[in-house]
């Protein structure tokens, strides 16, 4: 992915979910306050008109800091290097395409949506000196 989509990716989340999870939270807040206190509740079309103001309302308070957090998040992305578990994970993928032919094929079979062929199973095998019989079971 180039340099720029790992930059934007988090940036996109965090304003997009950030001030939304703020919102729905607020609402649910309000929502058990007027189940809890009968006194000052509110009817319950006035109780969802309010919820659009509160999502509004974190959209405009938390949408810099949002924005902020997006930042900072993908300059973080950028500056580390991978861990060894992504390196190994990117390896696998990487010869499991080769070997299984295209990635969505290779996806398919890592994640058990599709059993692996016989000509799979030898390629596998050899590869990556794994017994057969291993291969061969669900």
């Amino acid at each position: 992915m180039p340099r720029f989509g790992r930059l934007l990716i988090p940036v996109v989340v965090a304003v997009v979910l950030g001030p939304l999870i703020g919102g729905l939270a607020v609402c649910v807040l309000a929502l058990a306050s007027n189940l809890v206190d009968q006194t000052g509740s509110l009817p319950v079309i006035d109780l969802f008109t309010m919820f659009g103001f509160y999502i509004v309302f974190a959209y405009i308070s938390g949408g810099a800091i949002a924005l902020l957090a997006g930042i900072l998040v993908s300059i973080w992305m950028i500056s580390r290097p991978p861990s060894l578990i992504v390196v190994v994970a990117a390896a696998v993928l990487a010869t499991a395409v080769e070997l299984l032919g295209s990635r969505s094929r290779a996806s398919e079979v890592l994640s058990r949506r599709r059993a692996l062929t016989v000509d799979m199973i030898h390629k596998v095998g050899e590869a990556w000196k794994i017994p057969a019989d291993l291969l061969v079971r669900p």
